[in-house]
């Protein structure tokens, strides 16, 4: 939560959040085959036109995680 003078910077959301991890280039299917055998569900796989690839899981707290390989934001 937001609170003046916290040592670390304020973070937190309303409800579940979004976080995207970049992978190194050719892990993503490593990536999601060791986090499937720690019991996590992969919800989906997406090919974004050639410009690379995302995974897509949850957390316990239900947070959506992403997995990226590749350059799938425009710059």
């Amino acid at each position: 939560a937001s609170q003046p003078g916290r040592p670390v910077p304020s973070h937190g959301a309303s409800g579940a959040g979004h976080v995207a991890f970049a992978v190194e280039p050719g892990s993503l299917e490593q990536w999601a085959e060791r986090l499937e055998t720690q019991g996590a569900d992969v919800e989906r796989t997406i090919d974004w036109d050639g410009r690379g690839r995302s995974v897509y899981l949850r957390d316990p707290a239900g947070n959506s995680v992403e997995l990226v390989d590749g350059e799938i934001w425009p710059k």
